[in-house]
């Protein structure tokens, strides 16, 4: 972009005068003429505005040079305004030349000749400029400005470039947005002589600040985990979200929900967009603890021997790597197999123990209570269950189904613990859990020979994410109207524990029905995102148009308009 430079000037002023006479006198001239050009670095200067003053009289005319940088004006009384031969002329020229303003004065005195020869030379004298600071702004500073001039300087105009004016002599001025600016300086000097500089001024965007939090703090395969964004931005709104899980997903939600298929540790990446389309981003690692394997066991007993068989033991995110054995509570850990024998020498009550560690080192040790006698058999029961549905919320209400056997009898009695403290002894409850979570359910079966059996699995039961919604009033509201915003947002399950507007101009509330007035029109973004007594966080967003207030008659125009139509209606009478 061109830099205009605008120039205080002298004036080198050469006077050829063409003397027919030396006496002066106060009589009128019948023919008077100045001539002359106008001169810049040697060039002739033409659309130059020429401003003739008569000093004496108080009187103007105003010239404008041809197109070879020529000027002339008659003073005679015939055909000028009638000046007199001894009246002093002050002539203001003011042109342009390669994008610079230029001025210059020059004085001559009427005398007798018919010609007078006044040529005009336009000179530099200094430069103006200005400087600012800070030298690399953005746009939530408040720059300084100083102009480089002062001295016989008497008015100082500032054009911003965004519609703000000031005529201090060292202003300051802060832009509501990034961007390059014209920012023009024009002063005036104590000769009425204007100088005039324009500079481009490039305010930056302000980075937004990224950051994001998680609940719950240690998750494990089994969590539905909520991300919780964090970030702002200073000098505007943050427009996109893009979340990086580190397993391969991705989700573009302000507030994602995300549940990892393995423990392991991620690498989760936040990148946020502003308006002012700048990214920034963040990373925080996510540990997935492991969950432990559960240990589960059947057995069968022929006389003295017994069979135990751990297939049902499983390990919900990864394998089990080990299975040991105690067969009585005197005896010591036996490293085995699924699948295993012993003998025991006499009958009795014995204490059957079974502990399994999976691929993460983590253990899980069950045990059961058997009677061994001579000439007696038995197989215990397989315990087993079911639940619908698969994935239950805590508003839900889950029918437990039992699924065991028995292949050489009948099973006598049930007992679920549902592992939030409540227990139940029908074969096929129906349980609702009060609260989100993972829960361990376990069914314990025993059959007609008091054989038992044990089985647990894990209830994921999820939260109810709160729904949100709100209203306001006016409906189409106006600058400066004070604007009702209602929430009609609810939880199912809980409570709503936090709101936050976003009114789109850069203000924030958290009262739940905030009043709010915007001072310019436009479209803003209004969002309330809301948070419940889980943790769990939603949010909506509306756009809202700020029209100009339409200006109403008053009251004392109404009354003349009435008056006017009451004299129509009664002259037609």
């Amino acid at each position: 972009m061109r830099h205009r430079v605008a120039r205080n000037i002298f004036i080198f002023c050469t006077v050829l005068f063409l003397i027919f006479t030396n006496n002066v006198s106060s009589k009128p001239v019948d023919i008077h003429m100045i001539i002359g050009y106008v001169y810049y670095e040697g060039n002739t200067v033409v659309d130059v505005n020429l401003t003739i003053l008569n000093e004496n009289k108080g009187e103007k005319i105003y010239k404008k040079t041809d197109k070879y940088g020529f000027y002339s004006f008659n003073t005679g009384s015939f055909h000028g305004p009638g000046w007199d031969v001894g009246d002093k002329l002050k002539i203001l020229a003011n042109g342009t030349v390669n994008d610079v303003e230029l001025q210059a004065t020059a004085t001559i005195i009427i005398n007798e000749a018919p010609y007078q020869w006044l040529n005009i030379t336009l000179s530099s004298r200094f430069t103006l400029n200005f400087s600012y600071f800070p030298q690399n702004p953005t746009d939530l500073d408040e720059i300084s400005f100083f102009a480089n001039l002062s001295e016989n300087i008497v008015s100082w105009e500032w054009q911003f470039g965004d519609g703000s004016i000031s005529h201090e002599k060292n202003p300051k001025h802060r832009y509501s947005d990034d961007g390059n600016y014209l920012v023009n300086l024009t002063v005036k000097d104590n000769e009425g002589f204007s100088y005039r500089v324009t500079r481009s001024i490039y305010v930056s965007n302000v980075l937004p600040y990224v950051n994001f939090s998680w609940n719950p703090s240690k998750p494990t395969i089994n969590d539905y985990i909520q991300f919780m964004d964090n970030s702002s931005d200073e000098d505007g709104y943050i427009v996109n979200y893009t979340w990086q899980f580190g397993d391969g997903n991705i989700s573009y939600e302000k507030n994602p929900v995300h549940k990892y298929s393995k423990n392991g540790i991620y690498n989760v990446i936040l990148t946020v967009v502003d308006d002012d389309l700048e990214k920034k981003s963040i990373s925080n690692l996510v540990e997935i603890v492991n969950w432990p394997p559960v240990a589960i066991f059947h057995y069968s007993i022929n006389n003295l021997t017994l069979e135990v068989d751990a297939t049902s033991s499983y390990d919900l995110d990864g394998k089990i790597v080990k299975y040991e054995w105690r067969w009585d509570e005197k005896d010591v850990w036996h490293s085995g197999e699924k699948i295993e024998k012993y003998k025991y020498k006499k009958e009795g009550n014995y204490t059957i123990y079974l502990r399994v560690l999976d691929d993460d080192g983590s253990s899980n040790t069950t045990h059961t209570n058997i009677y061994v006698k001579k000439g007696t058999s038995n197989v215990a029961p397989k315990a087993d269950f079911i639940f619908k549905p698969s994935l239950p919320t805590d508003i839900d209400y889950i029918q437990f189904m039992d699924n065991s056997s028995d292949e050489d009898g009948y099973i006598v009695n049930y007992t679920w613990q549902f592992g939030d403290g409540n227990i139940s002894y029908e074969k096929n409850p129906v349980h609702k859990y009060s609260k989100n979570g993972v829960y361990n359910a376990e069914l314990c079966v025993r059959d007609n020979k008091n054989a038992t059996s044990l089985i647990k699995k894990p209830v994921v039961i999820l939260n109810v994410l709160p729904h949100v919604n709100f209203s306001w009033n006016p409906s189409k509201p106006t600058i400066n109207d004070y604007i009702q915003f209602m929430d009609n947002s609810s939880d199912e399950d809980g409570y709503i524990v936090n709101y936050t507007w976003q009114f789109g101009d850069g203000n924030i509330s958290y009262e739940k029905n905030p009043v709010h007035k915007y001072s310019k029109q436009g479209v803003y973004k209004v969002q309330l995102t809301i948070m419940d007594d889980d943790g769990f966080i939603k949010e909506k967003s509306f756009m809202i148009k700020i029209s100009e207030k339409k200006e109403t008659p008053s009251f004392q125009l109404v009354l003349v308009i009435i008056a006017l139509i009451l004299v129509y209606l009664l002259r037609r009478l």
